[in-house]
């Protein structure tokens, strides 16, 4: 075997392959492959120092697990094909019990960098949650946090006693769900659903104590980490799930503007920074628009103002069927409006505004026996914590005036658009 151009071929293809990496790491990663494949070839003690190297390099260049692994894998299938044209059987035996070691040391790598990533991240979402005004039921998903805490903390120690509550009805959480939060939650099957994820990340949970119970020898990491990477998506489902109901029962409480049944702008800094606060812990984006009613001002001046306050309290009820319960609608100017879609993206506020546009557009009010008709502009920004922080913390006008600036745009445009 021509090792020189083997480790030429292969390290050309995967640098390829892997073009994202900063330039500064080419040469190391290029050693440290080329370091792997004498150690195979060896079968080195060096294997797992090696092995540690190319994983953080990866890591850091945000090359996935499993791409990192198909690339060694297909170096792997380059060995085989050579050891079978040669018949060299006690080669090819070899090399198996070899590439164990090497998905074992690069699964405990990355599974490390995750855990230290996730409880990072878990301290945010816990000091954001601290911010939150009143709020409620999301109590709940700061207490899966800790409980989320103490997996990681077993996992990173390999320690079984240091595993968290394994029954889904003895945590607070569960008991919760299985006593009270029927009369909370609106519907059968939303309350289903909740207990199904809960009783999942349980379940997950004591699948991790059967990893724990193993010697250390036999634990399989990449199933662990395969564990943990869905223990966090459910945790991140149910604290949506309670910031969803908590806005619910917040919209209820919250003073309503008297001509339009839309919540009034002196909560707007409240309710802003309650959902800034919840999008950083529950790892999410939500939507800022400014919604203006199109010729509402001329209807006003023309048909005076029950004319145009009739027209208001219409597209409020209008928003509200067509929003979720969730969502904020509040009165900011004359005729215009400030909603927030949390959990939501520029996709999905995308559909559901111009949904609501194309509601208005066809609707129309009698009064004093005219009909009246007009038309909404929307204006809207995605927001992604902690990302679009300023320097000023948490501005909300800052994202008003961008949200203004599209709806300018849209009015530019010829109104009855979103931008």
């Amino acid at each position: 075997m021509d090792i020189d151009e083997v480790i030429e071929d292969f390290v050309d293809g995967f640098l390829y392959s892997n073009s994202n990496a900063q330039e500064e790491h080419l040469d190391i990663i290029k050693n440290s492959l080329t370091d792997i494949i004498k150690d195979i070839l060896n079968n080195s003690d060096s294997l797992e120092g090696d092995c540690i190297k190319l994983s953080k390099l990866n890591i850091y260049n945000e090359v996935p697990f499993t791409v990192l692994m198909s690339e060694l894998n297909y170096l792997k299938k380059i060995f085989l094909s050579v050891f079978i044209e040669n018949s060299a059987i006690q080669e090819m035996l070899l090399l198996h019990e070899i590439y164990i070691k090497i998905e074992k040391y690069v699964a405990k790598q990355y599974l490390d960098e995750y855990l230290k990533k996730l409880s990072k991240n878990n301290i945010v979402r816990l000091h954001s949650l601290h911010h939150l005004i009143g709020m409620e039921f999301i109590n709940y998903y700061e207490q899966h946090i800790v409980w989320l805490n103490s997996l990681v903390e077993s996992i990173r120690c390999l320690d079984k006693d240091k595993m968290p509550e394994l029954e889904s009805s003895l945590c607070v959480f569960g008991y919760w769900l299985l006593n009270n939060a029927k009369d909370i939650i609106k519907t059968d099957s939303e309350h289903k659903n909740l207990l199904n994820r809960h009783e999942r990340l349980h379940n997950i949970a004591r699948l991790i104590l059967k990893q724990l119970n193993k010697n250390e020898d036999e634990i399989d990491y990449h199933i662990l980490m395969t564990y943990m990477e869905s223990s966090e998506l459910i945790s991140l489902f149910i604290g949506t799930e309670l910031a969803l109901l908590d806005n619910c029962h917040m919209i209820q409480k919250t003073k309503k503007d008297k001509v339009s049944g839309a919540i009034k702008s002196d909560s707007l800094n409240m309710l802003f920074t309650n959902q800034y606060e919840l999008s950083l812990a529950t790892n999410s984006s939500f939507i800022l628009a400014i919604c203006d009613l199109d010729n509402c001002k001329n209807i006003h001046d023309t048909y005076g103002d029950s004319s145009s306050d009739r027209l208001l309290k219409e597209f409020v009820n209008i928003a509200k069927n067509v929003l979720r319960n969730s969502d904020i609608i509040m009165r900011y100017d004359t005729e215009k409006f400030i909603i927030i879609l949390l959990n939501s993206d520029s996709h999905a506020a995308d559909k559901k505004f111009n949904e609501l546009r194309m509601v208005l557009e066809n609707f129309s009010l009698n009064y004093q026996e005219k009909t009246l008709k007009t038309t909404l502009s929307v204006g809207y920004v995605e927001i992604k914590p902690p990302n679009d922080i300023s320097d000023d913390g948490i501005n909300v006008m800052r994202y008003v005036k961008s949200a203004e600036r599209k709806l300018l745009e849209a009015q530019m445009d010829g109104e009855n658009q979103v931008v």
